[in-house]
C-alpha cells in the first residue's frame, strides 16, 4: 500500500512540472471597463518640484467660488457683540426728558410670547408676560444708529482694511464699530478659509429710558381657567433680575429712568475675493 502511494505521487508531481514548464498561450486581452467618474477625478501625482499637502491644507485645493464656511463665522459676531460698547453720546444728543416723551408717545406694538410657553406654578405668569410685553414696547429706543462696514482679510485671517459701505451720521459710533469688530477677528481669524475673504456686517444702536417697573395684579384666576383683566398694575422705582444662565448665577438691580444701551451685530455675508 505505501509502494502504490509513493508511485501516485510521483507521477502527480511530474505532470505538474510538465504543465509549468509548458504554460497555455495566453488568452486574447480583453477591453477594459470604462473608467468611472471617481477615477477620471483622482488627481495625478504631483510633478517633481511641487509640493501637495495631503491634509486638504493646500490653497490650491479650496475653489475661489466655493459657499462653503470653514470658519466659525458666529464666534466673530459673538466676540463682535460683546466688543461693541458705545456710549450715550455716540448715540444721541438728545437730553434724557426728550428721550422719554419720544418713547411714551410713539410706543412699538407689544410682542408677546405663546401663551403656556413658560412652566409655572405661579397662576400669574401669563398675566405678568402680557404686562411685560406692553412696557417693552414703551422702552424701545427711540433713536437708532446703523453702519454697515466691510472687512477684507488675508489667507491666514488677518484683518487687511475695514471700509464703511453705510455710515451712520457718528463718527464715534463708526469707530467703535470697526474696533470692535477688528478685536473680534483678532481674537477668531477665519484662517480655516485658507484664502483673501470679504465680509459684509450691520452693526446697529439705541438709546432709551427705562421706565418703572410694571407688575401685574394679583388677582385670582376665574373658573374659566382664563386670567381676569381687573385691576391696575403697580409701578416699582426699583426691582432685581437674576440671570440664572450665569455661573453660578448674577442679580442685577435695576431702577426706572435710567439709560439702556441695545446693540446689536449682524453678519450679511461672507465671500470670497
Amino acid at each position: 500500500m505505501r509502494a502504490v502511494t509513493q508511485v501516485c505521487t510521483f507521477v502527480l508531481a511530474a505532470v505538474l512540472a510538465k504543465q509549468s514548464v509548458a504554460a497555455p498561450p495566453a488568452a486574447p486581452a480583453t477591453p477594459s471597463a470604462p473608467a468611472t467618474p471617481s477615477a477620471l477625478a483622482t488627481p495625478s501625482a504631483p510633478q517633481k518640484g511641487k509640493s501637495l499637502d495631503l491634509l486638504l491644507n493646500d490653497p490650491r485645493l479650496m475653489p475661489r467660488d466655493s459657499p462653503m464656511a470653514l470658519a466659525d463665522w458666529g464666534a466673530i459676531r459673538r466676540a463682535a457683540s460683546t466688543r461693541f460698547r458705545p456710549t450715550r453720546e455716540q448715540i444721541t444728543d438728545e437730553t434724557k426728558p426728550k428721550m422719554l416723551m419720544r418713547q411714551l408717545t410713539s410706543p412699538s406694538p407689544p410682542v408677546q410670547d405663546a401663551p403656556g410657553r413658560k412652566l409655572s406654578t405661579d397662576p400669574h405668569v401669563e398675566q405678568q408676560d402680557a404686562v411685560d410685553a406692553v412696557q417693552r414696547g414703551y422702552e424701545r429706543p427711540a433713536t437708532t444708529r446703523t453702519v454697515e462696514l466691510a472687512v477684507h482679510t488675508s489667507a491666514t485671517g488677518q484683518v487687511l482694511a475695514i471700509d464703511v459701505i453705510l455710515p451712520s451720521g457718528s463718527a464715534q459710533l463708526d469707530g467703535e464699530a470697526m474696533q470692535a469688530l477688528r478685536d473680534a477677528f483678532a481674537a477668531y481669524p477665519p484662517q480655516e478659509e485658507r484664502r483673501p475673504m470679504l465680509s459684509r456686517w450691520r452693526v446697529r444702536a439705541g438709546y432709551a429710558v427705562t421706565l418703572p417697573k410694571a407688575l401685574a395684579p394679583m388677582t385670582d384666576r376665574a373658573a374659566n381657567a382664563r386670567t381676569p383683566s381687573r385691576g391696575i398694575p403697580l409701578l416699582v422705582p426699583f426691582w432685581q433680575t437674576f440671570d440664572a444662565n450665569g455661573s453660578p448665577g448674577s442679580s442685577q438691580t435695576n431702577h426706572a429712568f435710567a439709560g439702556k444701551i441695545e446693540t446689536q451685530v449682524e453678519l450679511l455675508s461672507q465671500l470670497p475675493e
